[in-house]
């Protein structure tokens, strides 16, 4: 047999619908949060991986990867630490970019001559005695293949100030760099 509970008149109805909120609202906070996916990461560690102190650091990408607003503080870190920076590109376009200037620096993506299917990412500094390690490419928006990924990538020596790396055309690199939203730092 079922109980059968009243419905409150008319009149009470805003005051069921109020208190109905109120204890709702009272479960949510007595609810327990849940333990977050792993351990946050120290400015320390993050400032570590952006200025090439520590090698690569599989947890800072990772979590680089998943929490936007560690990626913003890693981009504003990156924007006072990395001596060369190249903004999003305003092209009128939306294929992909060939070439990214920045102050100091400029880089090209050239297709390989003698194998098919390759790129060289060739960056030249102005500054000739210059040595960046390391290239950071952020995907600005979020959006598209890159997905709010950032992506780090170990130089050679620059030679004369240039540096050239070949890559497969299809690589995160290449498409990256000629994402339109992507955000480009030499460290």
């Amino acid at each position: 047999m079922s109980e059968t509970i009243p419905l409150p008149k008319k009149d009470r109805e805003p005051l069921a619908a109020r208190l109905f909120d109120v204890f709702e609202s009272e479960q949510e906070l007595r609810r327990q949060p849940e333990p977050p996916e792993s351990e946050p990461i120290a400015f320390s560690r993050l400032y570590a991986y952006a200025t090439g102190a520590r090698a690569e650091d599989a947890e800072v990408a990772a979590a680089l990867a998943r929490d936007g607003g560690l990626r913003r503080d890693f981009q504003r870190l990156l924007a006072r630490a990395a001596p060369y920076y190249m903004p999003q590109v305003a092209a009128a376009s939306t294929g992909p970019v060939s070439e990214r200037v920045g102050a100091g620096c400029r880089i090209r993506l050239e297709p390989s001559k003698a194998e098919a299917g390759q790129v060289y990412v060739i960056v030249e500094l102005d500054d000739k005695e210059a040595q960046p390690g390391t290239m950071f490419v952020v995907d600005g928006d979020g959006e598209g293949d890159g997905e709010g990924r950032t992506q780090r990538q170990a130089l050679p020596p620059a030679r004369d100030g240039v540096i050239q790396i070949l890559a497969a055309e299809g690589s995160e690199l290449v498409r990256g760099l000629g994402n339109l939203k992507s955000e480009v730092y030499l460290r």
